[in-house]
């Protein structure tokens, strides 16, 4: 098919297997208000950016050009050429259907509490991914899982009990380079897994504690730096391990008369000093700021 846009007409009640496979120009499909089922392989091999559902229908619904099903549960189909490198699944998705992710571009992908299965082939030739976080609630996770998925780095799996695994061979060199954090007190747990203990074979040591994962640290570019009233710097802060879980930088500053921050952008206001604060976890690191008239 040479198709680039499809909207489907009123009355279509199924989109069964295959119906446009291998579209490969097929960037945007609407979905009528009629559809009631769609196979997890009816856009199999399409270069689909976009799904957009129209207002009435009964089974799905879209966000930001993704499919759901109607009240927003079920994550049924991540377009496979969706721009952008990271998604986090909405609070409140509690299932993710048979190829949810198939061949997607993602770089990194989270997944919230509350989602209990993955199921086959859902997280499959996702040949970018290098990131995946997965909540304490998964209890399971399907035929085909991490297939093809050879720049993947870091696995965080927050369940204390081990989840149930059908995926591929984790023995093989494809996952000499994945490392699985675990919380502390089930890492000899997963070693012992007939399934997840696989990363350990061939004298690798691929399963360890997510307390690694936790931050250690944090400097800014610059300690000092002087500006006249009006100005701006940036200040760049670095967070520490480099692959920490949750990187996230809150700024402020001890006299917001002398100078405001966000971000990291110092705006200088009056003259005088104040210290700017940078935050992660438990760190901080500090830059004097002077302002002269």
């Amino acid at each position: 098919y040479n198709l680039k846009t499809l909207v489907l007409n009123e009355g279509l009640k199924q989109i069964t297997y295959g119906a446009f496979d291998n579209s490969s120009n097929l960037s945007k499909v609407t979905l009528p208000a009629s559809l009631e089922y769609l196979d997890p392989e009816g856009f199999s091999g399409c270069g689909i950016k976009e799904y957009e559902v129209a207002a009435g229908n009964m089974y799905y619904s879209a966000v930001d050009g993704i499919l759901f099903n109607l009240d927003k549960t079920e994550l049924v189909s991540y377009p496979s050429y969706k721009e952008g490198d990271s998604y986090i699944v909405p609070d409140g998705v509690t299932d993710l259907s048979e190829h949810a992710f198939y061949g997607t571009l993602l770089k990194s992908l989270v997944l919230p509490e509350g989602v209990q299965v993955i199921e086959s082939q859902a997280i499959r030739q996702m040949n970018n991914l290098e990131i995946l976080i997965l909540p304490s609630t998964i209890t399971a996770m399907g035929m085909g899982t991490f297939y093809a998925c050879k720049k993947l780095k870091t696995v965080v799996l927050k369940a204390e009990e081990c989840p149930a695994y059908g995926g591929v061979d984790l023995s093989t060199s494809d996952f000499d380079n994945m490392i699985l954090y675990v919380p502390s007190e089930s890492v000899e747990t997963y070693k012992e897994n007939s399934s997840w203990g696989k990363l350990n074979s061939n004298g690798r040591d691929n399963i360890k504690s997510i307390d690694l994962l936790n931050v250690s640290g944090i400097t800014l570019d610059q300690t000092s730096a002087t500006l006249v009233a009006g100005g701006t710097i940036t200040l760049v802060a670095t967070v520490s391990p480099e692959n920490a879980l949750d990187k996230t930088v809150t700024w402020s500053s001890s006299d917001e008369g002398v100078a405001l921050v966000e971000g990291g952008v110092v705006t200088a206001v009056a003259q005088g000093t104040t210290t700017i604060k940078a935050t992660a976890g438990e760190f901080s690191a500090t830059c004097e700021v002077t302002v002269s008239i």
